[in-house]
């Protein structure tokens, strides 16, 4: 069970990063309804690994990993709709931020 001072300590670090997080995303993605798409999928992924989150680490650094390996996750299930992305364009915008 998730103690209060747990969704607290959540809900402050994820507040603090919510809007450069989507902002990343819509970067990768391109689409805004990808991105809402993968944000969402993203904020559920990071609400439930938050008990492996290491406390007094990067929260930014920790939720840009979770969202880069949604976006992968995401981009492997449209290429199997026949939308191809770049590779390489995701891995240059995730470097550069």
């Amino acid at each position: 069970m998730v103690s209060q001072p747990q969704v607290d300590d959540f809900l402050s670090q994820y507040s603090g990063c919510e809007s450069w997080l989507f902002a990343y995303l819509m970067a990768l993605l391109g689409n805004r309804d990808d991105a809402e798409e993968v944000f969402q999928e993203t904020t559920l992924a990071l609400w439930r690994s938050f008990g492996d989150f290491q406390p007094g680490t990067d929260f930014v650094r920790w939720a840009k990993r979770v969202a880069f390996h949604r976006v992968l996750t995401y981009r492997k299930q449209r290429q199997r709709h026949g939308i191809p992305q770049s590779e390489e364009f995701l891995l240059a915008v995730h470097s550069e931020t």
